[in-house]
């Protein structure tokens, strides 16, 4: 748990999901991130963590991490949150979203949602941004793959929306709240984030997407490499703004 110098009571507490493929990552391995979000916001920041693969198979870390937001939501103070991770740590966030905004009676105190390159889509191997960065650059293809089977335990659950969020039924989309999407551009991931940017808007749900041109998978927790440093302040900022718009 992470605590500003000057705390703003009035605003929502904040929930980060980490990321690292399902099978590596931790809270401290976010420590800067989740520091700088709560300073510059003024919330009380709380990185959870959850079981990791390939020993706890989904849907364990999904309902970890379903099971710490509804702790969090039960604790003295907390009274609405905003809920968000990067890359599997956003695949986690969405797909508890979507479970506890349409499974759960405190789903209102739910009041935003910020995903940092997410995946969403388990299916789908072949598009643009997948065969044009996923060779090169600091996430490959063969990388992703094996990291997604990790976290399932057979290749049928590609199709279960909350492996691949993306896919989630219109109806659990309609009561998301507002939907902050950051996207970096030479990403594999890239063009799955821009299907979901769609499918938000074309539901009518209140979606910004900022689209990091240059950027390669992990640019947001990279802050101690110097050539990352730049964007990933930025896009900490930005999440910071997000969060107490």
């Amino acid at each position: 748990m992470y605590t500003p110098v000057a705390v703003n009571d009035d605003g929502p507490s904040v929930v980060y999901i980490h990321g690292g493929g399902w099978i590596r990552g931790s809270p401290d391995s976010y420590d800067y991130v989740c520091y700088n979000l709560a300073q510059q916001t003024g919330s009380v920041v709380y990185s959870i963590n959850y079981r990791l693969s390939p020993e706890y198979k989904f849907p364990i870390p999904l309902y970890d991490c379903v099971d710490a937001v509804s702790g969090i939501l039960d604790l003295d103070g907390v009274d609405s949150i905003m809920l968000g991770g990067d890359s599997a740590g956003g695949n986690l966030a969405l797909s508890t979203s979507l479970l506890l905004m349409n499974q759960n009676a405190k789903s209102p105190r739910l009041q935003g949602v910020y995903l940092i390159y997410p995946s969403v889509d388990f299916t789908k191997r072949d598009q643009p941004s997948k065969t044009a960065f996923g060779h090169s650059h600091y996430l490959t293809m063969s990388v992703v793959l094996r990291m997604q089977n990790y976290y399932i335990a057979n290749e049928s659950e590609v199709e279960d929306w909350r492996v691949s969020p993306l896919f989630a039924p219109d109806s659990y989309y309609k009561n998301l709240p507002k939907v902050l999407l950051i996207i970096a551009e030479e990403d594999p991931l890239a063009s799955e984030c821009y299907e979901l940017d769609s499918k938000l808007r074309d539901l009518g749900i209140e979606v910004t997407s900022f689209d990091y041109a240059g950027q390669v998978h992990a640019f947001f927790s990279k802050c101690e490499v110097d050539a990352f440093l730049p964007a990933s302040s930025h896009a900490i900022s930005t999440v910071a703004r997000f969060l107490v718009e």
